[in-house]
């Protein structure tokens, strides 16, 4: 633990088991909960993979966590369909019509 504080570490991506052991593993909460805090005494963003429902987001949110990736936001897709989308979203978003 000693030499986390001199990592050269600007981000912390923590495994969507975490997320998907909320409310079924009673280890789970207090974990992500110490890796936010301590996430954030050092300085380092914290990344939370395995976002797959509105709960999960919000649990995020009551902790202040500001990245998060997951099913929640869209699934894996080949690059050629992410453009696709990212254009799509772009200009629904010009047009006022972003489900935000």
């Amino acid at each position: 633990m000693g030499y986390l504080s001199q990592l050269p570490i600007e981000k912390l991506k923590i495994d969507k088991s975490f997320m998907l052991g909320l409310g079924t593993d009673p280890a789970a909460e207090p974990i992500l909960t110490a890796v936010r805090d301590l996430c954030r005494d050092l300085g380092i963003t914290l990344l939370c993979e395995g976002v797959e429902t509105n709960e999960h987001l919000r649990f995020l949110k009551t902790k202040q966590v500001a990245e998060a990736q997951g099913y929640l936001f869209g699934k894996p897709m080949p690059f050629s369909d992410f453009q696709a989308y990212a254009t799509e979203t772009r200009t629904s978003k010009r047009r006022g019509k972003a489900n935000c």
